[in-house]
């Protein structure tokens, strides 16, 4: 008996098996397409921001050099501030804000407004934290663009694009109030001391004024205490006012140096209302399950032909033993005979 080349393992179980492979492919189609009718739609809305310089950008002053220039027009390196986003907006501050947040929204032919706490159904902001971290919001610097890309996905198109402009805000808001630099709080003091200068300047003017309307003869006068107290006055004067000068310049430095300092959420798209449903998307869900379940029983078929290959193999090996043993048996019978004869 001539054995069945292994190569033909498949084809051997495609032709004893097609009438089942045939059947399998069409209920996989039926089934797929009932589950896709019954399965939720989930909708992503995507934002992007890009790169903005977020530091001192001297450009050539006080060694910055012209590094600096590709921070400007965009080409250079985006600095830590950029890195550190999407940590902020995974933070649970931030996470908290956005699930305490109302948002309106069409559901059916009904216009419903709810925090996405009470949309996700989370008994508590535990839980919400958890759903939104998990399956509503992601957020990655993409590495070719070096743009931070937000996510959100939910199963409302409208609510997807709600609440990624609500993140996209968030941060805007962050860049704005709750970041904090040692420019800020240079600006802080310098204004307390200008502020200070002007209110003894203001002091020191009205002295002067004071003492010059009652002695009105004061250039005449021959009175040295006269005359040492009009100088003390108007140096107090002149002194208040070259420092409030000063203060005045280092102020509107140091104003120059917080606009640098604040960065700039350069925001290349909002969210905007998606379309179609990014999951499930019909025909790559059709032709993925089919192709799923074509190939699982296409393994089925080729393991059922393995063994009934091995199988008659077995019971084949079985048979030439058999007659291995009859043959022998057979060839001792003779030499029996004979030997009872004589």
């Amino acid at each position: 008996m001539v054995d069945e080349p292994k190569g033909n393992l498949v084809f051997s179980a495609l032709r004893g098996g097609k009438y089942f492979l045939l059947s399998t492919v069409i209920l996989a189609l039926a089934v797929s397409a009932v589950i896709l009718v019954f399965t939720g739609r989930r909708y992503t809305s995507t934002a992007s921001v890009l790169p903005s310089p977020g530091g001192r950008l001297d450009l050539g002053m006080s060694g910055g050099g012209f590094a600096d220039i590709g921070m400007v027009m965009g080409t250079g390196d985006a600095g830590p501030q950029m890195s550190l986003y999407p940590d902020i907006l995974k933070s649970r501050k931030v996470g908290i804000d956005i699930l305490r947040r109302r948002y309106s929204f069409r559901e059916g032919d009904q216009l419903v407004t709810r925090t996405l706490l009470d949309h996700l159904g989370a008994g508590s902001e535990k839980a919400g934290l958890i759903k939104l971290s998990s399956r509503v919001s992601s957020f990655w610097i993409d590495r070719k663009s070096r743009a931070l890309v937000l996510s959100v996905t939910t199963d409302n198109p409208r609510l997807s694009a709600l609440v990624v402009n609500a993140y996209l805000e968030r941060l805007e808001r962050f860049n704005r109030e709750e970041r904090r630099s040692s420019a800020r709080d240079t600006h802080g003091f310098v204004r307390e001391k200008f502020d200070e200068c002007t209110e003894k300047l203001q002091s020191a003017e009205e002295e002067l004024g004071r003492f010059i309307g009652d002695n009105r003869d004061f250039a005449i006068a021959s009175d040295p205490m006269v005359l040492m107290r009009l100088r003390r006055f108007q140096r107090e004067v002149e002194i208040g006012r070259a420092l409030r000068l000063v203060l005045g310049k280092q102020m509107r430095k140091v104003s120059l140096e917080v606009e640098r300092d604040t960065p700039i959420l350069n925001v290349l798209d909002y969210g905007v209302v998606p379309g179609k449903p990014s999951w499930p998307v019909p025909h790559m869900f059709i032709i993925s399950m089919t192709m799923g379940v074509t190939m699982a029983a296409l393994v089925l078929l080729v393991v059922r032909e393995s063994f009934g290959r091995w199988r008659m193999g077995r019971d084949r090996d079985i048979v030439e033993e058999l007659i291995c043993e009859l043959r022998s048996d057979l060839a001792r019978v003779p030499l029996v005979g004979h030997t009872v004869g004589k």
